[in-house]
């Protein structure tokens, strides 16, 4: 009985498990992969018992038993649907291909700009600061410059010292007989006197110029610039250091003498000599001349020969200089010179060796070799230094007998030296072989000597240095010894070993190392207030290939070093010094800027950058000055401008390229900037009467603009725009008949419609209604009258319109739709509600515009222009108004 309650029980729990199983349909998904349904599939299957087995027949006998009708149940138990018990809600996320797919795309496509997105603010900013920070350099080195604080040193920024060999920057530290040797050795210093004191360095006063002093400087140095550009122009050559030579004479500031001698030692460097007035009296120096050979490779033969001209004009200015201040010590001390008569070369130097060494005060001859109460090694260096070498040879010879047999070996190569300006590399081979063989320089030996040996040997001194200094005494003695023994690798002299060259890179090198460096910038010090003449020295050097300027023209310092070779920008020298007068005096300015074409050259592609870049400075020039009339010129005033005489300067050969290259885009630019009657000047010029016209539409344009949106006009602005001014040029052009022959009537239309719109808005303002409409109704744009084809037609033609009238438009149907309204409201004031007749005036008036305004809003709907809603919503509101 027990085993018979429970099959009951477990019978009733199955049928509600088939119930539940068959209303449920929120069971969970049973998960499982292939392979465990497969094998569960397998050993559910083994269980089943097959159709006619044994336990399949007993089964009803077995369940009869019990009171359970088997056949009954079996046929329930098939009706049950059990698919859906093991059929997943939805489709498994691991099979479904087509949302997985499309799932990463997204994620990709979202990666993908989150990381661009993040780039692109990345750069962005590295970008923007890096643009700040070159801006900011930028907009600082000009105001510096304007204000003359710019002045880099010459160390740090890579100026070639060499250029500056022999010009006031290499002055003596002190110029009486045993001064400061460069070493800054001291030894007994005579007491100076007046006759020498000219010859110190004096110090500076800390007191600037007056302004007057200075536009008086800068007004003798533009002379030259002009006069330069006068002889460019005719084809001449000019002799531009002396006459900078003959300004400064002029100039009265503390650093004159200084200045004087930095243009006479830069003419000796240069070669340029016989000049009178600015005019060449034998060969002349050719503008850019040196200009290949300076650029060339500094390896090439053309460089080394540049750089040999120059060493020897270096060495000529120091020679010239000394012997100067020879001549000024003798006539010092006249007593102990004993020089009479009219003195040879020779004379000379035993007097001045007579006063240098005097007994009372003069340099001690102890370890001299004297020779009739002179030094005798002393008189060959004198004529030496002077630069009387074939008289230094004859004295010499003229000396054998006195000199000692073992320094006999000297006239040889003196002779040598004299005669060939070097020694052969197998006379000099020798001649340091004897040296390192003999201990020549002992502590007694003579220092005239022991400079003589070194100077023909073409070395530098070694254990002798403290020897020579007692003869090397000043700034200018050592950069003389050191260029005397330059000796740049050479055809004709054998293949020489590095240790044997000494090049004027290896000076420039020495001297930046030496301590000599800090006297010669030291006595240089007066120059840092001569801003002016540095621009003019500048300019010389250009004016004769001797600069070099940087290949990039992007570049913002106004010094640049690259491969041990210096730079100077010389558009931006030429653009920021001009404009202390600019404002003032804009064609002395343009004398200047012209300057910049000297590197222009249509050949090459930086010579063709370069007169792109000046074309663009000669317009800048211009236009921050407003010098129109003055530099471009005026069809008004009937003048020519400046620019125009040195148009062959520019690399401007016919009438079309001053005009492409200057006046238009020029023109242009005042077009963009608002500044429309210069730029309508500008086309006038070149009588491109097209863009004027378009200009003038576009003046009316902005001034209706403004106007109806009730712009604050600036007394700028009130200039510019004046319609009165504008309305009076168009009416100029009409008048001599110079745009009706042209073929461009739209444009001309277009300013006549602008114009009678202007008017109308000044008769609105007045409220003359009646007329303002009665020329409103000229203007053949928006229509006002007609069928509703008409006004379609008028509202399609608008995209032939100029711009300056399509743009206003919403604008001006609100003004007419304005002006009709309260000419509406003022008809109907004007009369009383018994007049009102259908035969009545002002009826008909009322009614005619009643008819315009729906004419109006039916045109407003029907244009092609963007209209916004709120000029829509008034149009509508005023002519219900008017109903």
């Amino acid at each position: 009985m027990a085993a018979t309650a429970d099959l009951r029980q477990l019978l009733e729990r199955s049928r509600l498990l088939a119930s539940s199983i068959s209303h449920q349909t929120d069971l969970p998904p049973i998960e499982r992969n292939l392979e465990q349904i497969e094998a569960q599939s397998r050993r559910l299957a083994s269980k089943v018992t097959k159709p006619g087995e044994a336990p399949e027949r007993r089964a009803p006998y077995f369940l009869a038993g019990i009171g359970i009708d088997g056949e009954k149940l079996t046929e329930h138990v098939k009706g049950i649907k059990v698919l859906n018990a093991f059929e997943p809600r939805e489709i498994l996320a691991d099979t479904d291909i087509t949302s997985y797919l499309e799932h990463k795309y997204k994620q990709t496509v979202t990666s993908v700009i989150a990381d661009g997105r993040e780039q692109t603010m990345r750069d962005y900013q590295e970008n923007f600061e890096r643009a700040i920070r070159i801006d900011w350099e930028r907009m600082k080195r000009r105001v510096f410059e304007e204000l003359g604080q710019y002045k880099p040193s010459l160390r740090s920024t890579g100026i070639d010292t060499a250029s500056y060999i022999g010009t006031p920057y290499a002055q003596r530290v002190l110029t009486t007989p045993g001064g400061m040797t460069p070493a800054r050795a001291t030894v007994e210093t005579p007491t100076r006197t007046p006759a020498t004191i000219s010859r110190d360095r004096q110090s500076v006063l800390q007191r600037s110029e007056s302004r007057l002093q200075v536009n008086q400087r800068m007004m003798l140095y533009y002379d030259v610039i002009r006069r330069l550009n006068e002889h460019r122009l005719q084809k001449r050559d000019f002799g531009i250091i002396n006459s900078f030579y003959e300004v400064a004479k002029k100039i009265g500031i503390e650093s004159k003498q200084r200045i004087l001698q930095g243009w006479r030692a830069l003419s000796m460097i240069v070669g340029e000599k016989n000049v009178l007035e600015g005019r060449f009296q034998g060969i002349p120096l050719k503008e850019r001349q040196f200009t290949k050979a300076y650029n060339a490779h500094p390896e090439s033969k053309l460089a080394a020969k540049l750089r040999e001209e120059h060493v020897t004009g270096a060495r000529h200015y120091l020679e010239v200089e000394y012997n100067e201040w020879c001549q000024q010590f003798i006539e010092h001390y006249r007593t102990e010179a004993q020089l009479g008569g009219v003195p040879s070369v020779v004379h000379t130097a035993r007097a001045f060796l007579r006063a240098y060494h005097r007994q009372n005060g003069g340099v001690p001859t102890t370890s001299l070799d004297m020779f009739e109460g002179i030094p005798l090694w002393g008189l060959i260096f004198n004529l030496t230094r002077r630069g009387k070498l074939v008289e230094a040879l004859n004295v010499a010879k003229s000396l054998e007998k006195c000199i000692n047999k073992n320094d006999l070996i000297f006239l040889k190569y003196f002779d040598e030296y004299v005669n060939h300006k070097r020694l052969s590399k197998t006379s000099r081979d020798q001649l340091m072989a004897e040296l390192k063989k003999r201990d020549l320089f002992k502590q007694m030996e003579d220092p005239y000597k022991i400079v003589m040996f070194y100077l023909v040997a073409q070395v530098k001194f070694g254990n002798a240095s403290s020897l020579s200094k007692s003869v090397i005494r000043t700034v200018e003695d050592y950069l003389w010894f050191k260029l005397a023994i330059v000796r740049e690798p050479s055809e004709g002299h054998g293949r020489e070993s590095s240790y044997e060259v000494y090049t004027i890179r290896d000076l420039q090198k020495e001297i930046a190392q030496d301590e000599v460096s800090d006297n010669v910038s030291m006595s240089g010090k007066d120059f840092t207030e001569c801003d002016v003449e540095a621009v003019h020295f500048a300019i010389a050097l250009a004016y004769y290939g001797l600069l070099r300027v940087p290949e990039t023209q992007d570049a913002v310092s106004l010094f640049l070093e690259k491969d041990e070779q210096a730079y100077l920008n010389f558009n931006s020298l030429m653009y920021f010094y001009p404009q202390r007068f600019s404002q003032s005096n804009p064609r002395e300015a343009l004398q200047y800027t012209i300057l910049m074409y000297l590197y222009g050259d249509t050949d090459s592609e930086f010579g063709r950058q370069q007169i792109d870049i000046s074309h663009d400075y000669v317009r800048q020039l211009v236009y921050e000055n407003q010098a129109f009339s003055e530099l471009i010129g005026s069809t008004v005033l009937g003048t020519e401008g400046e620019i125009k005489r040195f148009t062959p300067l520019m690399f401007l050969r016919t009438e079309y390229d001053f005009k492409d290259k200057i006046i238009k885009p020029l023109a242009r630019q005042c077009e963009n900037d608002g500044r429309f009657k210069a730029a309508v000047s500008l086309f006038e010029l070149i009588q491109d009467y097209e863009m004027i016209i378009v200009i003038l539409n576009k003046m009316l344009g902005e001034y209706i603009y403004n106007k109806l949106h009730k712009t604050t006009f600036s007394k700028e602005d009130l200039e510019e725009l004046n319609p009165i001014d504008i309305k009076a040029i168009f009416e100029r052009y009409e008048a001599q008949t110079i745009i009706s022959h042209q073929a461009y009537p739209n444009r001309v239309q277009d300013c006549r419609n602008l114009i009678r719109i202007t008017d109308f808005m000044l008769l609105y303002e007045n409220k003359d209604y009646g007329k303002a409409m009665d020329l409103i109704e000229e203007v053949d744009v928006i229509p006002l009258d007609g069928d509703i084809n008409r006004v379609a037609r008028c509202a399609n033609q608008l995209s032939m319109y100029d711009d300056a009238l399509k743009r206003n438009i919403p604008d001006i149907m609100l003004m007419i739709m304005q002006n009709m309204h309260d000419y509406y409201v003022h008809l109907k004031t004007t009369v009383t509600s018994h007049t009102l007749y259908k035969n009545d005036d002002a009826y008909l008036k009322m009614e005619h515009l009643q008819r315009k305004a729906r004419n109006l809003v039916h045109f407003a709907g029907y244009v092609n222009v963007k209209v916004p809603p709120n000029v829509y919503s008034q149009l509508n509101t005023l002519e219900v108004s008017m109903r």
